[in-house]
């Protein structure tokens, strides 16, 4: 069984690393980000979800777009358009989950603010609903800083600590429950028990949360798990995934996973051959919207169909794949899945005479029907 926290750690932290800390003008300037991939300038640049939500609502960009166009608008020293921009957009809302912020961080502005850490976070939701993630950050620095001195407030640290830990989704599910958090504060709890050497109370909380429901989805396996647990328990994958659903809620994921290592380990993947296979597909020609295709055909998830495509490129079976694809006529792409730009967009709509509303509609359509990679060979010479 892959450890996939382990594999994508190092990304989760530097997401984490723009949490709760606004950054300096210096690091934004334009010159200062050479060689930084967009999404680790906007990482790094002090601009949160709430802002990339806010400046998608004014370009009508999905929020992964928002993000590229700050990190676009670093680059080119632009953060005043850009902050100007997330202030027009008044009209959208962010709430406490969207805010990027700690328990640690509404227990520190209750007390600032004299209220409940309940009160908080409806107060946070409500001014970065006004002025976005960067600017509430930048204004709260102070009342925010006390708690970031110690190095229980190394986000990024306590996230690698979470990854490596054995622990997973639904243990950071359920330790919240218990203790009144979020699933991210959960995770950052079970760090720094980890760090204590207090796994013991750790697991002595996830056994308590007997109420708290875990399903497959959550349950970070894979499909090969779940034909191996299949074959284990003498039952149809369908059967075997809901099996794992209420084990998993009953035990969490770590005790889980330790109960039939013996089972999910058989010749299971390392991280580097997972990292090699997903580096296949994202340099290929295949998009989500083939994934989310070819999983449908196979049963499985989205990340384990971008896997699949994979195996097929490098078997070099890629009409098998394509066969697969075509064959899923049922599956529905919307426009947030074609992996488009706004600027796409504008060109389709000017090449079909239609507005950029009625393009993204398109797209949607036209990418059910043909998937991504054949989409995109059809109107290649339109996107260039």
């Amino acid at each position: 069984m892959t450890n996939y926290n382990a594999v994508f750690a190092a990304t989760f932290a530097a997401g984490a690393g723009a949490m709760g800390m606004a950054q300096t003008a210096d690091a934004q300037h334009a010159g200062h980000n050479n060689g930084m991939s967009d999404f680790d300038v906007y990482a790094s640049s002090g601009y949160g979800f709430c802002d990339a939500k806010k400046i998608a609502s004014v370009w009508g960009q999905s929020i992964w777009e928002g993000k590229m166009t700050l990190a676009n608008k670093v680059r080119a020293g632009l953060t005043d358009l850009a902050d100007a921009d997330i202030a027009s957009a008044d009209g959208v809302r962010c709430d406490w989950s969207e805010a990027e912020l700690t328990y640690a961080d509404a227990t520190q502005l209750a007390s600032y603010w004299g209220n409940s850490v309940e009160e908080a976070k409806s107060k946070v939701a409500d001014l970065m609903s006004g002025m976005g993630h960067k600017r509430f950050v930048e204004t709260f620095a102070d009342a925010m800083a006390d708690q970031t001195e110690g190095d229980e407030y190394d986000v990024g640290g306590n996230f690698e600590t979470y990854a490596a830990s054995g622990y997973g989704y639904c243990d950071a599910k359920k330790i919240a429950s218990v203790w009144g958090q979020s699933v991210w504060d959960g995770k950052l709890t079970l760090a720094n028990k980890v760090s204590a050497g207090l796994t013991d109370l750790a697991d002595a909380d996830i056994a308590s949360a007997s109420n708290v429901r875990c399903d497959w989805s959550e349950a970070e396996l894979t499909y090969a798990d779940a034909e191996r647990l299949a074959s284990y328990w003498g039952q149809t994958v369908e059967g075997a995934k809901s099996k794992v659903g209420d084990l998993m809620s009953g035990m969490g994921h770590k005790r889980f996973v330790e109960t039939f290592a013996s089972v999910l380990d058989s010749n299971a993947l390392s991280d580097n051959e997972i990292t090699g296979d997903f580096e296949v597909y994202a340099a290929s020609d295949y998009g989500f919207c083939d994934a989310k295709k070819i999983a449908f055909v196979w049963g499985a998830s989205i990340w384990e169909g971008k896997m699949i495509l994979s195996n097929k490129i490098s078997a070099g079976i890629t009409d098998l794949a394509d066969a697969d694809i075509q064959s899923a006529t049922n599956v529905r792409c919307d426009w947030s899945e074609a992996e488009l730009t706004y600027d796409d967009a504008v060109q389709l709509a000017a090449f079909w005479g239609q507005t950029v509303e009625g393009a993204k509609a398109k797209v949607g359509d036209l990418m059910s029907d043909l998937g991504h990679k054949r989409f995109v060979e059809a109107l290649g010479s339109v996107l260039q």
